[in-house]
């Protein structure tokens, strides 16, 4: 069973008042919006490109493929590769070969 999260009774402008009740998921707040958004800018993309760096472009779109809310794991991997690239974290098994021109 998911955990359900209480949300305190209030009074909305007008006098109308909410009773105390549940929710699936709790309503985020801006500072703790904020602080995700710093710790995914200072960790987890940083980290993201190391991975891409050792696995390579395809190893990265076999993970990715499988991740909620990712819509185009091919273009992530590229972005991710590319950034590897301009910080010399590729490894030598996988070289970057850039755009392949159509014919």
């Amino acid at each position: 069973m998911t955990k359900r999260y209480t949300v305190k009774g209030f009074e909305r402008k007008g006098g109308v008042k909410v009773k105390t009740h549940t929710r699936a998921k709790p309503k985020l707040t801006t500072t703790e919006k904020k602080r995700r958004a710093i710790q995914a800018r200072k960790v987890l993309v940083p980290a993201a490109i190391k991975a891409t760096g050792k696995k390579g472009f395809g190893g990265t779109v076999k993970v990715l493929a499988g991740k909620e809310g990712i819509k185009s794991p091919e273009k992530l991997a590229g972005w991710l590769k590319g950034q590897a690239k301009k910080k010399g974290q590729l490894s030598p098994q996988h070289p970057y070969v850039g755009r392949r021109k159509k014919r």
